[in-house]
């Protein structure tokens, strides 16, 4: 069995309950938490307006979320421009990723998902919150320190949501939009269908390259988002995403990037899909364990820092903290009306 990198030695695992309003979600957050330092613009003064643009979109489309930079700043006792930045991260192309997932229906008619979340091994803060603001759905699901954002996770009404980067080629001059790290946020607190999510989502502007995977127990779809184009990708029983378009309209989006690994991902995806194996929740999990090409995946800069499988028409969610070929699957409470009373512990709920 491979041995985890040294980087993953203190990664930052926590589980947060989040109840209250989105200010004090936020500033729930922001008391235990460092303000996650974004690489530096070239010209300051010119992001931080862009910034501000970004931030009067996202005020236009979800307001609530101001207010829980607000929390966050207010917790850490920040004024507003130090987290304005994490509207638009002051870079529109993202950093290496390698997310792969695979949504199918098994033999019994459940809708499923298996999912890796890949990144950089020295990545520390690795978080998994249940939360409930007033006014919006109830939602489980993961973030890696971004004020607000979410990475992979499901709601109350049974919708599933993730993302996906895609390097591609990026406009010279960006028009203001949403960070890849509030659409699912958004999808998840608002939506209760892949159909409204889709609908949703292509109406966003959108900042990033990413393919964003929505399910629900009525099917599954891929909205391949780019500032200057969205696409949607539907699956015949099944649907592989990884971290390249695959809609032949997006492609020449990519420029010259082939991304050979990202395409080898969705083949091994596409060859287990045409031969599921039952039980579909158990196999999903040793699924995410594969070396050959690799799916699970750590090196000394790469690794997969969680997993999760989701049953949604069971209504069943797993996590796996760390590389899945180490580590146990736990399986979580959905998410109903309202979480209890905010709390934090170090590290995921285990087996």
């Amino acid at each position: 069995m491979p041995n985890l990198p040294t980087e993953l030695a203190d990664p930052d695992y926590r589980f947060f309950e989040l109840a209250g309003d989105h200010y004090a979600c936020g500033y729930a957050v922001g008391a235990v938490t460092d303000l996650r330092q974004l690489p530096a613009p070239e010209n300051p003064p010119r992001a931080l307006r862009f910034a501000r643009a970004c931030a009067a979109v996202v005020r236009d489309i979800y307001p609530p979320l101001l207010d829980e930079y607000r929390g966050y700043a207010d917790a850490q006792g920040r004024p507003w421009e130090d987290v304005l930045p994490h509207f638009s991260l002051h870079h529109p192309s993202g950093e290496a990723g390698g997310c792969s997932s695979l949504a199918w229906r098994s033999a019994d008619g459940h809708v499923m998902v298996a999912r890796n979340y890949d990144f950089l091994s020295s990545q520390r803060s690795r978080h998994l919150l249940y939360a409930g603001p007033a006014g919006a759905l109830a939602t489980l699901g993961t973030n890696a320190s971004l004020i607000g954002g979410r990475y992979d996770g499901v709601n109350q009404a049974g919708l599933f949501a993730a993302l996906h980067l895609v390097q591609a080629e990026m406009p010279a001059r960006l028009s203001p939009g949403l960070p890849f790290h509030l659409v699912p946020r958004i999808l998840l607190e608002t939506c209760t269908t892949v159909r409204q999510a889709v609908a949703l989502l292509l109406d966003l502007p959108v900042l990033h390259a990413f393919n964003y995977l929505l399910a629900d127990a009525g099917g599954f779809a891929v909205v391949e988002a780019h500032p200057l184009a969205k696409r949607v990708r539907e699956g015949d029983g099944w649907l592989a995403v990884t971290n390249h378009f695959q809609h032949p309209d997006m492609q020449r989006l990519h420029g010259r990037r082939t991304h050979a690994h990202s395409r080898r991902r969705a083949e091994k995806l596409r060859e287990l899909a045409l031969r599921p194996g039952e039980p579909a929740w158990s196999w999903a999990q040793q699924v995410l364990r594969d070396h050959d090409t690799p799916l699970c995946h750590h090196d000394r800069i790469m690794a997969t820092l969680w997993s999760l499988t989701v049953d949604i028409t069971a209504r069943r969610i797993a996590y796996c903290q760390g590389a899945p070929c180490q580590g146990n699957f736990v399986e979580l409470a959905w998410p109903a009306n309202e979480p209890p009373a905010t709390r934090v512990q170090r590290g995921w709920p285990a087996a």
